[in-house]
């Protein structure tokens, strides 16, 4: 290629050539110069020649550097041309830069050329690239623009920095729906909406911004058509820059990708659904326990298999009932209070009734498109945002035991294949309840008797163990009943075997009714039953129960054969640890008192010769107890309560006498336990309240100056939720206020259930009666729960009092307890006084009271005034 110059040079006048030529060759530019002076050369040379440049005197005689312009412009417009001239003035200057001139230059100062000529082929270089640039850029652009509206399965559009459309190709119309027109200029976001994965809107200021930040975005999600109707796109973002380098636009291309998706989908719910299957297989191996498998079934199903609700339910086939017995997924509760409530069992209805009835799998892909009538499960369902449910059968044989009920939120998640695997689960959890059912019946009938449906002698003998093993010295005794049925024999040989497992069913049925726990009656016999009892007092305790409550058994006639037929029992008992060492040795004791008691003709009988004896002597005590309360023969005796300092008689604590016919008056402490243990005590303390009131009121009419009675209250009575109510009824009949009672419950029996008792006490303040906490000192309690009850007055227990003048450690706890008891603001009563020591030290001690043997024994009400005189008289 030649390096050189080629320039075309308009110019009349051979010196000045000669002048231009030479400043060029001095400036280093190596030059091939034509030279021409007319219009005819001109345009000849501008063609064949093909100049770099053109440089051109302004005036020629034969033609003019304007017109030579304009011919330049319209063949060669690329050409640089530079005006040489002596004549031309600022005004043509200007005009020639607009017409299209590069430059001009005076020949006065050729000195400027080399450096104008420069620039300017520098300048054409650049715009001849650019052009060149441009063209291309053309060219591509064309061929993008049919690249892009060649291609239907993608939306590819253009946008400009502010997030408007530029160009919307055929494929974006035939995805979005929209056409050219009608989004062209418009922000983008209006007609493409992208919601992603997590369900919230990504907005199209961040999808730009996201994309401006990382020089591409690509994200997926659900966008819009213009029906409405959504579908799952694949969206790339890709911001375009300029030089500057600054972002001129967007490139969006919209793909398609629903049938993908739903592949993926597809298989991702199948690999959730086979991870459910292994997941409840391997729980199926190691539970053995069904309402263990089902909550875990339920659990597997939730997690693994990402259903939000999965449920098992037991079924009862007669009544096409169910009743909810696992559940598991957020919110699950809900399927309770729809259908089922607390009641249990409920119709089947829906989908679960129609699954039991045909015992195959029914769902539905959209619980919102189901045209049968919605049951209120259905209906809460929707509500709460689910749309696919399916129901499975769980079938053991041709019986459909139980269903399993898989929701989701998501709507047509069920197809053939999911159906075939969840099929195969149903079948596989009900194949697992057919093996536990069969091991429930094998162990069932190793500890169950079959016929009664009570233990049998293994369990009955494994708990007696547990029991006594658990046992320590101290505790209250353990009992064993054994309850034969004698004669039994004669009803199967007269009446057949059916009408003896009769027999049998409806005697365990009636101590069943007696003991209702399941674990303290078994059947360990062909006839015979045992009961255990813990927590036993006495011997006398169980004869009572066998008194009154295991008569009831026989006393109504049992059915066979259309007739009615009275049965006997006899009961042998036997008592640990007094009878036996360990709990076989305890059943077979039972049982010979039991072979006794049949042989001998008795209801029942212990196993210890003397025990029964004792028995005898109680329940005989205990009958002349209840004609004692008949007849009127208890009577309440007075012992009064000296305040220390006054010197006055301030109080009475009455205290029951049993006037027995036979041997005169009984000490309370031989009859009041029979009387708690029985029951009976409520009516005697109901009748000793009533008596102190009526014989306070009596004493006051004839002139005693009687003061207040305090009567003791019994743990049975205070139990009792009426008892407020009773003491009310027993003070109606005194004036307000003038009923003069007060009563005292022990340490041990207010602080048993301190929330239940201040109520109760309170109610007994309101009605003006005191109360006075009884042998304080003997419990466990301590003063800051004292406080807590409405009571005026301590009595400490005598046992301190006797103690007191023998050493220092009694006389410390008394000094300290009526000391806190003065600073809660109580009285404090010393009982059991005897000496006038004791009263001496307990006056020093701040004590307010006094009751004992020195000021009385409890008396009579008729020698009550002269005591009560007596004792004024001598402090007198």
């Amino acid at each position: 290629m030649d390096p050189r110059l080629k320039v075309l040079l308009l110019e009349d006048l051979p010196t000045d050539v000669e002048l231009i030529s030479r400043q060029l060759g001095n400036a280093g530019l190596e030059c091939e110069i034509a030279c021409v002076a007319d219009e005819a050369a001109f345009v000849r040379e501008l063609e064949a020649f093909a100049p770099d440049l053109i440089l051109s005197d302004f005036s020629l005689p034969l033609f003019d550097g304007l017109s030579a312009l304009d011919i330049a412009r319209a063949r060669r417009p690329d050409i640089p041309y530079i005006f040489v001239s002596g004549t031309i003035g600022e005004e043509r200057a200007i005009e020639s830069i607009k017409r299209g001139a590069t430059d001009y230059v005076l020949k006065s100062n050729l000195r400027r050329l080399p450096a104008v000529i420069t620039r300017a082929l520098t300048e054409a270089r650049e715009r001849a690239a650019r052009q060149q640039a441009e063209q291309a850029l053309r060219t591509t652009e064309e061929r993008f623009r049919l690249l892009v509206n060649g291609v239907n399965d993608h939306a590819i559009f253009m946008l400009d920095p502010a997030g408007n459309l530029v160009s919307w190709n055929p494929g974006a119309e035939r995805l979005m729906g929209h056409s050219e027109n009608e989004v062209l200029g418009r922000a983008y976001g209006l007609f493409h909406r992208l919601v992603t994965d997590s369900r919230t809107p990504l907005s199209p200021e961040a999808q730009l911004a996201q994309a401006a930040a990382t020089g591409h975005l690509g994200v997926e999600g659900l966008l819009t058509r213009k029906d409405g109707s959504q579908f799952w796109a694949n969206v790339s973002i890709t911001p375009l820059y300029n030089e500057m380098p600054a972002v001129r636009g967007y490139a969006v291309v919209t793909r398609d990708i629903t049938e993908r998706k739903s592949s993926q989908d597809k298989i991702a719910r199948l690999s959730r659904i086979h991870a459910v299957l292994s997941g409840i297989n391997a729980a199926i191996v190691r539970i053995l326990d069904r309402h263990e498998l089902f909550r875990e079934a339920c659990r597997i199903a939730v997690e693994d298999g990402n259903f939000d609700v999965a449920w098992i339910g037991q079924v009862d086939a007669e009544r096409t009932a169910v009743t909810m017995i696992a559940q598991a997924g957020i919110g699950a509760q809900w399927l309770l209070d729809a259908q089922y409530g607390a009641g249990g069992a409920q119709p089947a209805q829906g989908m679960v009734a129609e699954a039991i009835r045909s015992g195959r799998a029914v769902y539905s892909n959209d619980l919102t498109g189901e045209v049968s009538p919605a049951s209120p499960r259905r209906q809460e369902a929707i509500r709460r945002g689910y749309r696919s449910a399916i129901v499975l059968p769980l079938v053991i044989g041709k019986r459909v035991v139980g269903n399993l009920t898989l929701i989701a939120a998501e709507p047509g998640i069920f197809n053939e294949d999911e159906i075939k695997l969840l099929n195969q689960l149903a079948a596989d959890i009900s194949f697992a309840l057919d093996h536990i059912e069969k091991e429930e019946r094998l162990n069932y009938l190793a500890y169950y008797d079959a016929l009664t449906g009570l233990p049998n002698r293994t369990l009955f003998s494994d708990r007696l163990g547990r029991l006594v093993q658990a046992h320590r010295p101290g505790d209250a005794r353990i009992a064993v009943l054994f309850i034969d049925i004698p004669r039994f024999r004669l009803v199967n040989e007269s009446f057949g075997r059916s009408a003896g497992d009769a027999v049998l069913q409806e005697v365990a049925k009636r101590l069943g009714d007696i003991w209702p726990d399941a674990g303290s009656l078994a059947r360990v016999g062909a006839n015979a039953y045992a009961v255990m009892l813990a927590d036993t007092r006495d011997a006398a305790q169980v004869a009572h129960l066998l008194e009154t409550s295991v008569t009831r058994v026989v006393e109504a006639p049992v059915r066979i054969a259309d007739q009615d037929h009275k049965l006997a029992l006899a009961c042998g008992i036997a008592l640990f640890p007094d009878d036996a060492a360990n709990p076989d040795e305890l059943l077979r004791n039972a049982e010979a008192a039991a072979n006794k008691a049949k042989s001998s003709g008795e209801r029942y009988l212990f196993y210890e010769p003397g025990m029964n004896a004792r028995v005898a002597k109680t329940l005989q005590l205990e009958n002349k107890l209840r004609r004692a309360l008949d007849n009127d023969q208890f009577v309440l005796h007075y012992q009064p309560k000296l305040d220390l300092r006054t010197q006055r008689v301030v109080g009475l604590e009455a205290l029951i006498r049993w006037n027995d016919p036979d041997s005169g008056l009984v000490p309370p402490l031989e009859f009041i336990p029979i009387l708690e243990q029985t029951g009976m005590i409520l009516n005697v303390g109901r009748w000793a309240i009533e008596t102190a009131v009526r014989e306070y009121a009596r004493l006051h009419a004839e002139g005693v100056p009687c003061p207040r009675i305090a009567v003791n209250v019994s743990a049975v009575q205070l139990r009792r939720r009426d008892f407020v109510q009773e003491v009310e009824k027993a003070i109606a009949g005194a004036t307000s206020g003038a009923h003069g009672l007060d009563l005292e419950i022990t340490e041990s029996l207010a602080m048993e259930n301190v929330a239940d008792n201040i109520p109760k006490l309170q109610a007994l303040h309101a009605m003006g009666i005191g109360v006075a906490i009884d042998d304080f000192g003997t419990g466990y309690s301590s003063l800051a729960y004292i406080s807590r009850l409405p009571v005026a007055a301590l009595k400490i227990d005598r046992s301190f009092i006797v103690n007191m003048t023998r050493g220092a450690e009694d006389m410390a706890i008394i000094s300290t307890v009526i000391g806190l008891a003065h600073d809660l603001r109580l009285k404090v009563i010393a009982e059991g006084v005897e000496s006038e020591e004791q009263a001496q030290l307990l006056s020093q001690l701040g004590c307010d009271e006094l009751q004992g043997y020195l000021l009385s024994r409890p008396i009579p009400v008729e020698q009550l005034g002269a005591l009560l005189e007596t004792i004024h008289a001598r402090q007198r």
